[in-house]
């Protein structure tokens, strides 16, 4: 009876120290296994966060590469009338003012349109706004307190960039994001540009990264513009 008792031990010490390893190894390929699921998971969230900002910079300076290719249009229309004053066919305030008019009247995409300003951020032309033409509008502010104009007229006076900034759509009162590009024309101390609306582009994103279950935050800027509604390039 002994004999049989040590030996029914040490069947249960052996199949103790089987099941043993064998929860061991078994809970090392499941950790290995969800450690692999994990890094998948990982792996995606960090591909559809890159796609996602590989497509909206794509778009971006897409925008950027139109958006500046307009405006330099803009500036050999009015080089045209530059040079046609200096053969005589007309004054030099003429054809200011026919450069001026031409430009005022021009859209694309709609409803956007050009705008001109002196090298002291004086509007010159505004199609929409001729509260502000006349007027040095370098302290005109966004939402988050960018003096846009002034910014518009450095960049424009210099050679030529980019402004990103905050402002309402027409009837809209939340600020949103806006480019607009600007160049000089030397001869007459004008600076020439023009703005879009890019919250098109956020909403791509948006949209890019909803299709991984991911959501970003929407671009935007608490209160009110300072200056008027609706004077914005």
């Amino acid at each position: 009876m002994a004999m049989r008792a040590g030996s029914q031990r040490i069947m249960s010490d052996k199949s103790s120290t089987i099941r043993n390893k064998l929860t061991r190894s078994f809970s090392g390929v499941a950790g290995r296994f969800y450690a692999g699921i994990a890094a998948g998971i990982v792996a995606l969230i960090a591909l559809a966060i890159f796609g996602s900002v590989t497509i909206s910079t794509v778009l971006t300076e897409q925008k950027k590469t139109e958006l500046k290719h307009l405006v330099e249009t803009a500036v050999s229309i009015v080089a045209d009338f530059e040079t046609r004053s200096k053969r005589g066919e007309m004054s030099e305030d003429e054809a200011k003012k026919r450069a001026s008019d031409t430009l005022r009247v021009l859209r694309y995409g709609g409803s956007e349109y050009f705008f001109i300003q002196d090298y002291q951020t004086v509007m010159l032309m505004h199609p929409f706004s001729k509260t502000l033409e006349g007027k040095d509008n370098s302290a005109v502010k966004d939402a988050n307190g960018v003096a846009f104009l002034k910014e518009i007229g450095n960049v424009g006076r210099t050679g030529g960039g980019f402004v990103a900034y905050l402002f309402p759509k027409p009837n809209q009162p939340e600020p949103l994001p806006k480019l607009s590009y600007a160049t000089n024309f030397n001869k007459w101390g004008w600076v020439i540009g023009s703005g879009v609306y890019i919250d098109d582009l956020a909403y791509c994103l948006t949209e890019e990264c909803s299709r991984h279950g991911w959501s970003l935050p929407h671009l935007h800027a608490p209160g009110k513009p300072q200056g008027s509604a609706g004077t914005e390039p």
